[in-house]
């Protein structure tokens, strides 16, 4: 009787951690979910800047976003999101913090960050002058664009990405999906 009580209850534990397993598999955003929404983005920039020409290149390193780096913007980014949703953002951004587009996933052309620190001489008095004069002098006039990693919600019905533009700008937009296929995307943060 001990026997099988025993194994029952081995059965059981065993039963639970790979339920808790699947589940915990499930919550993980996956590469796919990332590039999905990237060239979700690339794809409504296409209709405007991208298409005049104006940004040629993507970074291959993700930032962090505003919303993390900036207490203020998260106390008003907190009408999108519960305090699971941020829980669910630190572990994003832990679980990917080196995270680097690669060329194969995005039709535009990768540019990499290194290459870009390159282009800056941190002992110049003007370094933004510098870095354009420098980037200019090796990229023409193209312009490139720099994505941060892109932040579910716990439920994943939200999507949070700040887009940063060379030589100035950017924006924090937001993605949430409006039924099972489609997404709507609206900007709440703008910055210079």
């Amino acid at each position: 009787m001990k026997y099988k009580i025993l194994l029952f209850l081995t059965l059981i534990f065993t039963s639970c951690q790979k339920t808790e397993s699947l589940i915990k598999k499930n919550d993980t955003i996956s590469e796919k979910e990332i590039y999905f929404i990237i060239n979700m983005l690339i794809n409504e920039l296409g209709e405007t800047e991208l298409k005049e020409g104006k940004l040629n290149f993507v970074v291959d390193k993700t930032s962090i976003p505003q919303l993390i780096l900036n207490s203020n913007v998260k106390k008003s980014f907190s009408k999108y999101f519960n305090k699971e949703d941020y829980k669910y953002f630190d572990e994003q951004l832990e679980n990917r913090k080196d995270f680097k587009i690669s060329q194969k996933e995005i039709t535009k052309k990768i540019i990499s960050k290194s290459e870009l620190n390159q282009l800056i001489d941190p002992k110049s008095s003007n370094v933004k002058e510098e870095f354009i004069r420098n980037y200019t002098k090796k990229y023409g006039n193209s312009n490139y664009i720099e994505f941060s990693l892109p932040l579910f919600s716990k439920d994943k019905k939200k999507v949070l990405i700040d887009i940063n533009y060379f030589p100035s700008g950017g924006c924090t937009i937001l993605f949430q999906k409006s039924n099972e296929e489609s997404w709507k995307s609206e900007i709440i943060m703008s910055y210079t």
